[in-house]
């Protein structure tokens, strides 16, 4: 991270890209049915596929409730 930011929040809300939250809920649910209809498997030894989804699911609740405000979101993947 570069030094003149204190934590990632601050570098995403200076440099994140935000999209309509209408549109990342798109990209949320083609995703989650990708890896639903194809049974993509997480993990190597302990198949995470299950916990991938929930949180999927979560994050599709809260596109649904941004959109309806037409928040806009952006996206990031902790690892």
């Amino acid at each position: 991270m570069p030094e003149k930011y204190e934590s990632t929040d601050e570098m995403m809300a200076e440099q994140g890209i935000w999209i309509e939250a209408s549109e990342a809920l798109d990209i949320l649910e083609k995703l989650l049915s990708h890896i639903q209809s194809n049974k993509i498997r997480f993990g190597l030894i302990k198949n995470s596929h299950d916990e991938i989804v929930e949180e999927l699911q979560s994050s599709i609740k809260f596109a649904q409730n941004s959109a309806e405000t037409g928040a806009k979101l952006n996206f990031a993947i902790v690892m």
